[in-house]
C-alpha cells in the first residue's frame, strides 16, 4: 500500500529535517516511489483540504500551502500508511511533527490518515501532474 508524504512550505529546504525523514523512511524498510517539489495552486489545496472547508484555519491553511513549494513523497511499503502516519511523521506530539512543528497548523508534514485519503490523496496529486 501507498501512502503520501507533503513536507510544507518553510521545511522544503530544511537539510536536517528532510535528512531525518529519509533517514526514518529507510529505517522502517519503506522505498520513495514519486518525490518532487511543487508550486501547487489554491485550488489544488482547497480540493486537498475540502474536508475542512468552513473550520476556523481554511483560509489560512490555503494561504500558506500556495504560498511556495511543497515536497511531495509517494511512499509504498509494507504497513506504510500507518508506518508513516504514526512512527514517522507522528500526531499529538510525537514523531517528526512533535519535534519541529510551528504550530498545530503550521506543522512540517502531512500524512494521509487511512487508505481512503491516501488513494484520494494520491489521485489528486497525480492527476494535476497530467494537466
Amino acid at each position: 500500500m501507498s501512502t503520501l508524504i507533503i513536507v510544507k512550505p518553510n521545511w522544503t529546504e530544511n537539510e536536517v529535517f528532510l535528512s531525518e525523514l529519509s533517514n526514518l523512511i529507510e529505517k522502517h524498510g519503506l522505498c520513495i516511489i514519486f518525490s518532487k517539489k511543487i508550486h501547487m495552486s489554491r485550488d489544488f489545496w482547497m480540493e486537498f483540504y475540502i474536508q475542512h472547508t468552513g473550520s476556523s484555519y481554511f483560509s489560512e491553511l490555503i494561504q500558506w500551502m500556495s504560498s511556495s513549494p511543497s515536497l511531495f513523497l509517494v511512499v509504498d511499503g509494507p504497513d506504510a500508511l500507518s508506518l508513516v502516519r504514526w512512527q514517522i511523521i507522528g500526531r499529538n506530539g510525537l514523531g517528526l511533527r512533535g519535534k519541529h512543528q510551528i504550530s498545530e497548523l503550521m506543522n512540517v508534514a502531512h500524512a494521509s490518515d487511512s487508505e481512503k485519503s491516501a488513494a484520494r490523496e494520491i489521485t489528486l496529486l497525480y492527476s494535476s501532474l497530467s494537466v
